[in-house]
């Protein structure tokens, strides 16, 4: 059995043979001079040549999986943008709603102490809180389904 060589060994060979065939050495001279056989030779390149393809391949699909990835990071982070814009804003109605529904005590108590208020008060007292309550319920279910998606 011949001698025994390291990856790394054969990669440095096919390389050297590969240089001095490009400088129009012929092939078997080559291998001789480098204590290869030809066949061995093409064995090892046809290993390199497999492994360099595979390589290739393998980095292609990674480039495509990584610039799938940004683009849909790019997408996701403009979602989130919408989602934030959104809290944002149904947070500020929600505010605008908690301060409507404390002030319907002091308009209760200014209806009673008007003169001409009689029922019509608790009606409109009745018709804000069924409102203001709505439109809390609405704001809360928005905010649900934005922190659910």
């Amino acid at each position: 059995m011949g001698k025994s060589y390291r990856g790394d060994q054969i990669v440095a060979k096919v390389r050297q043979v590969s240089r001095l065939i490009e400088q129009g050495k012929p092939l078997r001279e080559v291998c001789s001079s480098l204590q290869i056989s030809k066949q061995t030779y093409d064995r090892w390149k046809g290993i390199c040549d497999s492994i360099q393809s595979e390589l290739e391949s393998q980095t292609k699909q990674a480039v495509k999986q990584i610039d799938s990835s940004r683009e849909e990071n790019h997408q996701l982070k403009i979602k989130l943008k919408k989602v934030q814009d959104q809290a944002s804003e149904y947070k500020r109605q929600l505010e605008v709603a908690e301060q409507r529904l404390r002030a319907l005590p002091n308009l209760q108590n200014r209806l009673i102490k008007a003169d001409n208020a009689g029922k019509a008060k608790d009606i409109i007292i009745e018709h804000l809180k069924a409102q203001l309550s709505k439109t809390e319920r609405k704001l809360q279910e928005r905010i649900a389904a934005n922190e659910a998606a």
